[in-house]
């Protein structure tokens, strides 16, 4: 259950009023009461301080909500906060999003671009950050162990190679050949380690994209009243594709996040492009 703590709300009430006109537009009262309409609520500002005002409707919005998100109003807040129509410019916008989400991202939640037209949308960033942790740090062991293995291997070579006086005590007994092959395997040792290191981060780069399409397909499922109908909608006769997650979804075996997965397994990138555009 989630709820934005009130030292957050001060602080974006100051970014919706803004005396500063940027990146945050100065808006009067009038234009307050227009701001909160457009999002669908109800709020005439009453000649009060502006500031306070704010604060008390983001306080009224802010009730506790299941999943990650605030509540469904106060999420339209801050997502129209930083739409296209509250700003000149990209840059401006990016401005804003980098403010908010300075804020917010205590709560494990984050503001991102979900299309070209600077569309912007609330996430909440639900993966394991534990789990991401030990995994990263289990990667820089192995990387840390093959650069050692990598050094010593050239050390020993570079010395029996370049020292010939040194041979003996080194590598004892051991003939040319011997010299020969440890050349050879330090060299596809090398390749090998080269070509570990970069499967090592595409891999890390892989899990971490889909981790965070999964969280985000989740997100907009959060948001569909009849998940069913917008499926069948947007895919069709597709559907038979998740068909068999679907029918476990509906019989409560997997969760909405396990159903993300499964859509994003089966559909890849064109599923959440999809589902953007027909939000």
């Amino acid at each position: 259950m989630v709820k934005i703590h009130d030292d957050i709300l001060v602080k974006i009430a100051e970014y919706i009023c803004s005396d500063t006109n940027y990146p945050f537009p100065y808006r009067t009262g009038r234009e307050l009461s227009l701001f909160f309409g457009s999002v669908g609520l109800p709020y005439s500002h009453d000649g009060s301080t502006r500031k306070w005002w704010t604060l008390e409707v983001l306080k009224k919005i802010n009730t506790y909500s299941e999943g990650g998100l605030p509540s469904r109003e106060l999420t339209r807040v801050i997502e129209y906060l930083v739409s296209p129509h509250n700003s000149d410019s990209q840059e401006q916008q990016s401005e804003q999003i980098i403010l908010i989400n300075h804020l917010i991202k205590q709560f494990n939640l984050e503001l991102a671009y979900v299309n070209p037209k600077n569309k912007v949308m609330l996430f909440y960033n639900n993966r394991d950050t534990r789990k991401l942790e030990c995994y990263e740090e289990s990667i820089t062991v192995i990387a840390d162990n093959i650069r050692r293995i990598r050094y010593v291997n050239k050390a020993v070579r570079e010395t029996a190679l370049g020292n010939e006086m040194e041979i003996d005590s080194i590598l004892m007994k051991q003939s040319e050949e011997n010299i020969q092959l440890l050349s050879k395997i330090d060299g596809k040792f090398n390749d090998f380690s080269q070509k570990t290191d970069f499967k090592l981060n595409s891999i890390k780069g892989d899990t971490e994209q889909m981790i965070k399409d999964i969280s985000q397909l989740e997100e907009i499922f959060d948001r569909i009243d009849d998940l069913e109908s917008f499926l069948i909608k947007n895919l069709g006769s597709d559907l038979r594709k998740i068909k068999y997650a679907w029918d476990k979804y509906k019989e409560g075996q997997i969760t909405k996040k396990e159903l993300a997965k499964e859509c994003i397994k089966a559909f890849g990138m064109q599923m959440i492009k999809k589902i953007w555009k027909s939000i």
